[in-house]
């Protein structure tokens, strides 16, 4: 078992967007201290003349205006998302077809056990045919035969040496095919609850990202006005529409993102409508309740619970039972039989006449073919090399397994302290731009410093999202890992 596809989305999607997010983070302060320094540099006046800082108006920006994945009624949750999925998964439905045909193997089973009747009713034309017995007796035979017959054997080695080879195995195939239709299940219902929370992220991603773009748009037009009164230099004008280019693309990457996903939200829940879906799920506040345990109780809890393991060791039960099987076909075949013909004329009468009559024979036959053990012995080998087959393969699941729980017990340890460190960072954030803006209102601060606590506290935004969704993300994988959406069932 790959522990890697257990962790289909977050690995991949949303990589790119953050890092333009983080550069343009970054490049944003850095360019206004520098702008801040230019302007410095021309404008300063003389120590002993400072006036008094006169009020001013705060800049045009949204970073304090940005409020993302707020629910709204009727909107979409993981839970819902997992259910519709289930309802329209093509690989549930495929794991169903092969669970109906493991039932129909098990009917193939137990009807080879039950004793078999054959009728069989003919009509006979036969060419005219005289016997002359000597002395002028002749006996000329009757053209037109008829005959209706019953046979019923019952096949006693089977009672004695496969009725549990052939139950046993039945129902082990069973088994193994009803936990990989509800080992596919579950999955499938992780998977939509991964792939809804990735749709989340990518919602706060647009939010933020627009937010970003219309805070650089309002400092260009303030730029604009500091160009034209030789405030600041071209060169540091063009520097900030280059700005703005690479945050419209940020903003662009970001709604691309966000479309695919809901896009393959729809898809998983086979909704031909599409979006736009709203968000029905609160991120503010914690999980009600975390999946307790240390790492090695919560390994053992994923041994006996996961339906990988248990299907695996169906199956191996079912080679098993199929190996004993065969190699019962190295012993002669006991069968009783029975035999009721009803003919006209009927063969055992003599002189045939043209009437109907009944007769009867029971008895019982041993059989056997000379060559069949040889035949039977490597079947029964076959059968067996696969049963170790899936045995190492249950092996390597579990080693899978218990890389996975590791992985996605750290995961949400982390997870944890990154919800607290990241709730710490914006309030902190949020006070130091409060602060800046109070302090750009009267004329105490620059554009510069205001533009840095917006970026800081954008980034703190960002970091707020990831860590409420990353724990649900994490929490999600680890109680799949572990079993626990099995209802607590252990393996028997």
């Amino acid at each position: 078992m790959n522990a890697q596809r257990n962790f289909p989305f977050s690995d991949r999607i949303h990589h790119l967007p953050r890092l333009r997010c983080a550069f343009l983070l970054v490049a944003l302060p850095a360019f206004a201290a520098g702008v801040s320094g230019r302007a410095h540099a021309q404008q300063a006046p003389p120590a002993a003349a400072a006036p008094a800082p006169d009020r001013r108006e705060l800049p045009a920006s949204q970073a304090q205006k940005v409020n993302v994945l707020k629910p709204v009624p009727g909107g979409l949750t993981a839970d819902e998302v997992a259910r519709r999925a289930l309802r329209s998964a093509p690989s549930v439905r495929g794991k169903l077809a092969e669970l109906d045909a493991a039932l129909a193997k098990t009917d193939q089973a137990v009807g080879r056990l039950l004793p078999r009747l054959t009728g069989r009713a003919s009509y006979v034309r036969l060419s005219p045919v005289a016997s002359n017995l000597g002395g002028g007796f002749v006996i000329r035979s009757i053209d037109n035969n008829y005959s209706l017959s019953a046979n019923l054997t019952v096949p006693i080695s089977d009672y004695v040496l496969n009725v549990q080879h052939v139950a046993g195995g039945a129902a082990a195939g069973k088994a193994a095919a009803e936990q990989a239709v509800r080992a596919e299940k579950l999955k499938v219902q992780a998977d939509a609850r991964e792939l809804y929370y990735n749709w989340l992220r990518s919602s706060g991603q647009v939010a933020i990202a627009q937010a970003s773009l219309e805070t650089t748009r309002a400092r260009l037009k303030e730029a604009d006005a500091a160009a034209s009164l030789g405030a600041i230099t071209k060169a540091d004008l063009m520097r900030l529409q280059a700005l703005e280019a690479n945050t419209e693309l940020f903003v662009k990457d970001a709604q691309t993102q966000h479309a695919t996903l809901e896009q393959q939200l729809a898809i998983v829940m086979n909704d031909r409508k599409g979006g736009p879906y709203g968000i029905g799920e609160n991120l503010d506040r914690r999980p009600a309740q975390l999946l307790g345990g240390s790492l090695p109780a919560l390994l053992e809890r994923a041994f006996s619970r996961r339906l990988e393991l248990r299907a695996l060791g169906h199956t191996v039960e079912a080679l098993r039972h199929g190996a004993d099987l065969v190699r019962s076909g190295r012993y002669p075949r006991l069968e009783a039989f029975g035999d009721v013909t009803y003919a006209n004329p009927n063969q055992r009468y003599f002189p045939p006449s043209q009437n109907w009559n009944t007769t009867w024979s029971v008895g019982v036959s041993a059989t056997w073919t000379v060559g069949d053990a040889l035949v039977q012995n490597a079947s029964a080998s076959e059968l067996d090399a696969n049963a170790r087959s899936v045995e190492a393969q249950q092996e390597a699941a579990r080693d899978g397994i218990r890389l996975e729980v590791t992985a996605t017990y750290q995961r949400r340890e982390r997870a944890l302290v990154a919800m607290e460190t990241s709730r710490r960072a914006l309030d902190a954030a949020e006070e130091a731009y409060r602060v800046a803006a109070d302090l750009y209102r009267v004329g105490k601060s620059t554009t510069a410093e205001l533009i840095d606590a917006e970026s800081d506290l954008l980034s703190a935004r960002l970091g707020d999202i990831d860590a409420r969704i990353g724990l649900r993300l994490a929490e999600n994988r680890l109680r799949h890992a572990v079993g626990e959406d099995t209802g607590g069932e252990k393996l028997n």
